[in-house]
């Protein structure tokens, strides 16, 4: 449908539909760009690196000119700078790396939670009043459970025991069981 003013003819603009719940609410960099370094850190940390690695050389150089130690020490000084200048790079490199990396983990963490409607904010006070009531009151001793090969008992209701086939443990066989640290059974 367009409406026309003027005589010019405007198209109209269709209205942006809306996000399903379940898509993420803003663009991330880890679906996008799986390397944890972008071009302006590749060029940073290996410009760093280059630039130190020239030092180290024309030190080198220089300091096999001079025939008195005396005269070599400042070229010594200087190739120890650009060697501490290559160290710099790698250690930049590496840190951007792991912040990327971490930032990323973060954000699939988000992604996954509001796929999996599990956005309720953590740390709410009364969120945890509510827990450690759940999590910390008396249990009885039939309550308990394992799975598998597990050596520990918990409670039914432990993260570590979500999607596993549980069997309750007879009271009479806890005592031979270590107890969870996850949900303080």
């Amino acid at each position: 449908m367009t409406a026309t003013i003027d005589q010019t003819e405007i198209p109209e603009v269709p209205e942006k539909a809306a996000t399903p719940p379940d898509t993420p609410a803003r663009h991330v960099s880890y679906r996008r760009d799986p390397s944890p370094w972008r071009r302006r850190d590749m060029l940073i940390c290996g410009l760093l690196a280059l630039l130190g690695i020239v030092g180290v050389a024309v030190c080198w150089f220089g300091a096999t000119e001079e025939a008195v130690w005396r005269q070599q020490s400042g070229w010594l000084v200087g190739a120890i700078f650009s060697t501490g200048l290559v160290g710099v790079a790698g250690v930049l490199w590496v840190l951007i790396g792991l912040r990327r990396v971490r930032h990323g983990f973060r954000d699939l963490r988000r992604d996954q939670r509001a796929a999996l409607g599990l956005s309720r904010v953590r740390g709410s006070a009364d969120h945890r009043a509510t827990d450690r009531a759940d999590e910390t009151g008396p249990i009885a001793t039939g309550d308990l459970v394992t799975s598998g090969q597990m050596t520990r008992v918990h409670r039914p209701s432990c993260l570590l025991l979500r999607g596993k086939q549980t069997t309750t443990v007879p009271a009479d066989q806890i005592e031979n069981y270590g107890r969870c640290g996850v949900c303080n059974s």
